[in-house]
Order: structure tokens, then sequence, then C-alpha cells
């Protein structure tokens, strides 16, 4: 029996509560919130086998939970065999964290009809499109369409696979004043393009659509905006603020709410559930985006304003009233584009220590996201997590090695990591132990900060604003904002000519937003970025690309408190010499920078808890370190991490 039919069922009643069994005190009291580090949670395995509630009993001994799919937006096998032993599991193991992997992007809707009945076509997100030049009737395969270029046989790319999948095209009639008439949309999977006579072949009446006649001039024609993943195109969910709204007023973020609040409602299939982890949901929309529907390409930005950051923000903000304070809700945090809905969100995930295909180079990066997240985040419950992903084959030569360091630095940022599979590579020596290390005894402990400072407390005085800033002296330090009249996305401050020793070098900048970010209140606790960046730098022997993540640094500066942000840049074979620092702040509000330090040293990590100290040392080459209570310095090995024994 296919879980869509379950769910169609259930979805009959929209919006109904989520169940009232789970609560945030039950969910305090879990293994995730309670336990000592490490903390590990099983990520994503065996999701299509149908195994007993004994097995995964086993699997998940050790776990603070699990994190994995249960419904079948991406793996259309998945039904309720796969789920019977969730209840009874969740009945037994009330101390475990159970969290559906979603999919907060799109939805596959070539094997569920219902999908179609749910959402109507203006739901779906479209890239830029075309006009019908003739008319054509209900089984015509060839049209004749004003602009052939917005189309492509080979438009949806499965990653996995190395395999294209075609355009799926909607045709879109539009009534007299222009405006797209939804509810007669018929979708069409791109055969082939004519160039040269101006015309595209395609399937008519597919995905669950009619075929009929459609007029010259009065019918738009347009791609639809899709990702691969499990074998079938997926659509994406039109997120925008101007999403257009169906017969009943409702928008693609409305209807998705009711739809989830249901899986989790009393009688839902998911109620034995704690929460949502948010997969590939973004706070920003691709380029090739045309969310207001005008044949142009926006990105969500219409006016200036970043719409797709306020509608994703106000879709999570009424699935978390929906679902209530009982469940958890986590999301995407690795890139720029991912999530920044602090405030609603109770934490977020690293696909892989810094991302995908960065296992260490952009490190100032992840510790600034969880920083910001453990700091600022106003929810009652913390919950992040590191994906031990090495996408990368020069990461996975050193593979037990990053391991190791992205295990140690998530318990000093009190982050879990996962697990995975049988198969899997094994957890690293010496943090295999679950919670064997205790709970912190103290504060993460930056090291760096212990040695000189480059600035010698004057990193006020020399900032030189940039790029249309202006900067102004107060008590509680420079407030930098742009000059009047100024327009556009940012704008940025530098250091010039700071002479620096041979050798690494890390900079902090504590700062805090004046004002928010475009859209969005002060109360919403949306960040804004700063990126920084340091130039010269040297050549680190690898591909452009990988290159390029060493100085692809960034944090996060809020409203409600001033935050630290670290920037380390790696400088091996480079001598004693000038460089210059930049950073650029994201909106047009303004920031005051309380500080910048510079410091001749790696940006060297200590914590102590309750069983150890761990050291992580993100350098590329070995670091000597005193520790207090120890005669001799410790040395810490080159992108790695120690477990020193309590003293």
């Amino acid at each position: 029996m296919n879980l869509g039919l379950v769910i169609a069922a259930v979805v009959s009643a929209a919006g109904c509560c989520a169940s009232t069994a789970h609560g945030a005190t039950a969910l305090a009291e879990k293994d995730a919130f309670t336990g000592g580090f490490p903390k590990y949670v099983w990520f994503r395995g065996g999701e299509r086998n149908v195994d007993p509630v004994d097995v995964w009993e086993k699997r998940l001994d050790g776990t603070v939970g699990i994190i994995r799919k249960f419904m079948p937006e991406e793996l259309r096998e998945l039904g309720p065999a796969q789920m019977e032993w969730v209840e009874p599991y969740a009945r037994k193991h009330p101390e475990k964290l159970l969290l559906l992997h979603l999919n907060g992007e799109g939805r596959q809707v070539m094997d569920f009809p219902e999908v179609q009945q749910r959402y109507f076509p203006g739901h779906w997100v479209y890239e830029p499109g075309t006009t019908l030049l003739d008319d054509v009737d209900s089984k015509q395969s060839r049209l004749h369409v004003r602009d052939t270029s917005v189309f492509n046989p080979k438009g949806y790319l499965d990653h996995i696979k190395n395999k294209y999948h075609p355009q799926h095209i909607a045709l879109i009639p539009l009534d007299e004043q222009g405006h797209h008439v939804w509810d007669a949309t018929e979708f069409t999977i791109l055969k082939s393009v004519n160039t040269e006579d101006g015309t595209i072949e395609v399937e008519r009446g597919a995905i669950y659509s009619k075929a009929h006649a459609f007029k010259r001039g009065k019918t738009y024609v347009a791609p639809l905006a899709a990702g691969v993943w499990g074998n079938r195109p997926m659509w994406y969910y039109n997120l925008s603020a101007d999403c257009p709204r169906n017969g009943a007023g409702r928008s693609a973020a409305e209807v998705y709410t009711d739809e989830i609040a249901s899986w989790f409602g009393p009688t839902g299939p998911l109620h034995a559930l704690d929460g949502i982890a948010f997969d590939v949901n973004y706070f920003t929309a691709r380029k090739s985006f045309d969310t207001n529907n005008d044949g142009q390409s926006d990105g969500g930005i219409i006016n200036g304003t970043n719409r797709w950051s306020e509608g994703d923000w106000m879709f999570l903000k009424g699935l978390r009233q929906a679902l209530g304070e009982g469940r958890l809700m986590t999301a995407d945090g690795q890139m720029p584009i991912n999530q920044r809905a602090a405030g609603v969100l109770d934490g977020v995930e690293s696909e892989g220590l810094v991302q995908p295909h960065d296992g260490f180079r952009g490190i100032s990066r992840t510790i600034n996201t969880h920083l910001y997240w453990k700091e600022n985040n106003p929810r009652p419950l913390d919950f992040r997590y590191i994906v031990l992903k090495l996408m990368t084959p020069a990461d996975e030569e050193r593979g037990e090695q990053l391991r190791r360091f992205a295990t140690a630095l998530a318990c000093c940022l009190e982050a879990a990591v996962t697990v995975g599979p049988t198969g899997d590579p094994a957890l690293p020596e010496p943090f295999t132990a679950p919670g064997s290390l205790g709970h912190p005894k103290g504060p993460m402990l930056r090291l760096a900060q212990d040695t000189p400072d480059l600035l010698h407390g004057a990193s006020v005085k020399i900032i030189k604003p940039v790029d249309g800033c202006v900067a102004k002296k107060t008590p509680e330090g420079l407030v930098l904002s742009p000059s009047p009249g100024q327009t556009g996305d940012g704008f940025g401050f530098e250091v010039k000519a700071l002479e620096v020793p041979a050798g690494d070098l890390t900079v902090f900048v504590e700062m805090q937003a004046l004002d928010p970010l475009e859209g969005f209140s002060r109360d919403d606790y949306v960040p804004r970025l700063v990126h920084g960046d340091l130039s010269p730098l040297p050549d680190y022997g690898e591909s452009r690309r990988l290159n390029g993540f060493y100085h692809d640094l960034y944090g996060y500066a809020g409203t409600h408190r001033p935050s630290l942000l670290s920037f380390y840049f790696r400088r091996p074979g480079r001598p004693a010499e000038p460089v210059d620092l930049t950073f650029r702040v994201e909106g047009m509000g303004r920031v005051v920078v309380r500080s910048i330090t510079a410091h001749a040293s790696p940006d060297l990590i200590l914590r102590r808890f309750d069983n150890g100290t761990v050291v992580v040392n993100p350098s590329l080459e070995p670091a000597t370190i005193p520790i207090e209570g120890m005669a001799v310095p410790v040395t810490a090995p080159a992108l790695d991490a120690l477990l020193l024994p309590v003293r």
C-alpha cells in the first residue's frame, strides 16, 4: 500500500492540530538535551528496509535518536511497512529523538495524483517562458513558440546517476488582461527543441493533466523549475510571498503547512515523531526562478526586496504555530543560501563539516554559524548537528582524521554528529563512546585570543569605510551605515596594509546589527551576513574551487546582542608582509563594530569536559599548545584533534 494514499486520506482533515501527546517538557528530557558528549544521531540509513523494532533498537543503541525519511516526497517506495517499528519504538524509548527528514524545497509529483489535486498549478516555481505563436488543438504535439531558447531537453540533472531528465512544461491560458488562468493549465514533457523552425515537441496531457486546445498569443508556455532526487524530477514549491493563491485563497506555503500538520496530528502517520529536520529548505531562491510569474528571472527579489526570504520565513513561522512547541524543527545551515530563521527553528544542520565538498577549509563558517545559533536563538531547545560527509576525494584520503576533527569540534560547539548504516566509516578514536566526555565544564576557548593583537587595540580607529559606507564613532563602537541615497545589497569596511608575520592569521570581529535585515523586524531574529576576506592569499595547491573555500568565510550579526565573528586565514609559505582585510555587510541597515583584533596564530580551540579536555587544531601544520596543569606543552597534529585526560 502506498503511503501517499494513506496521507491523502489523512489530509482530508487539513489543518488539524498537532498531537498533544508531545510537549516541550517531554522533548527537553530526551537524551539529545540531557546526555553528555559526544552525541550521535542516526542519519538516513535503512530507509527502504522493512525491519522490526528489535533491529532498530540495536541500530539506535548509543545514539540520541534518528533523522530519516518516512514520507515519499523523494522516495516513492516508502510506505507503512517501513514505519511499523516507529510507534512501538517510541513508546518503549521515550528518551530517543525521532525526526522526519523532509525535503523542504520540492515534491515528486509524477507518481502521486493526489499531490496534483492538493496543490494547484500556481503553487509551483516556474522559470521564464514564452508564448504560443499558433493555435493548437488537444492532439498536437508540436508547438510553435516565440522563443525556443528557454527550453532544454536535458533540463534536470540527476547528480547521483549522472543522467538528464527532460523539462516539464506548463501551458497556461492568459485572460484578456494577461493574467494566468491557472486552473486551466496543462502539463507536458519536453521531447525535443527545433531552433530552426521555432518549435518544440512535447508529450501532451502529462503528469495527471488533461490535454485541451490553446490560443496563440493567449498561452504562456513555461518550464517548471525542478531538481532530481529518487530518480524522478521534483517540482519546487513557490514559497515566495508573491506565490499565487488557489481558489480558496491559499498559498503553497499554507497548503503545505496544513498537510504537514495533518501528518503529525493525533491520527496522522507521523504522530509518534518528535519533529522535522528540513533538507534543502532555502532562505534565498535560485537566480533562475521567476517567482512572481512575470516572465523574468528574479531570484525571489522583487523591487529590491527579497520576497522569497519573507515568504519562506512566513512558511516556517506558520508551521511552528501549527505544530506547536512540542515538536522540534531544524534545517540546513551550512551555506549562505540556507536557513536563518532563528526564533522559529530549533537549530541547524551542517551537511559536511563546512559544506558537502569542503571537509575543513572554510572552518570559520561552521564555527560562526553554530555559535550564532547557540548564542542568539531564543528557542528553549538547541539541537544542532554535523553530518560526517566527505564528498571530495582529497578529503576522503584523510577521512578518519577529518572525521575525528569534525567530531571533536562538534563537541566543542555542543552539537551532535551523525552515524549511518552498516558499512559507513567507523567513528574515529578516541571519540567512539557515546557520552564519554560528559558535559562541558567551561566555555569554548579560542587560544589565538591569548596571543598579541597585531592591531594593538586600535582597530576601530583604523577601519576604513568602503562601498558607499559611512562611519560614525560612538561610545558603543564604530557605527557603519550606507551613505544617504545609496542603493544596493550591502556595504563594506576594511583594514589596509596590516603588517603580519609569516604564518597563519586569525581575526576576531565583535559586531552587532543595529537594524534588521530588510523585510524583517528586530523581533524576528533573522541575522545579517558578514563576509570577510584577506589579500594576498597563497595558492593551496588544490583546484580553483577548493582553493576558494579557504577564504570563502562569513559569519552572522544579529540585532539582540553582539556576536564575535572569527575569520581564520591559513597562510602556508607566505612571508611577513602587509595584508588587506576586507569585510562586506549584507543589507542597508546600520551595524556597530565594537572591536577587531588580529592574531598571528591558528584558530586553536580548547574545551574542558567532565572527563577530558578536547583540543582542535584547524591548521595545516602541527601546533604546540601549553595546557594549564601540564608540565610539557602538547603538540596537536595538523587538521586533527586530541583528547587529553582530566588533570
